[in-house]
């Protein structure tokens, strides 16, 4: 994992602490603009050089 990706959860985690528990991981939810896209490494390669034709 990335530093700031963890940085990131780490900065998250303590902001929720004064609101509320986090409720659920979406590490591994393809959210936003990553929904659609593979998680497969063969094919984000392809869409990137599909994307960079």
């Amino acid at each position: 994992m990335d530093i700031l990706p963890r940085f990131l959860k780490q900065v998250t985690d303590k902001v929720l602490a004064h609101l509320k528990p986090r409720q659920k991981s979406t590490e591994d939810l393809p959210i936003g603009g990553g929904r659609g896209y593979s998680s497969d490494g063969a094919e984000q390669k392809r869409q990137i050089d599909g994307f960079a034709a």
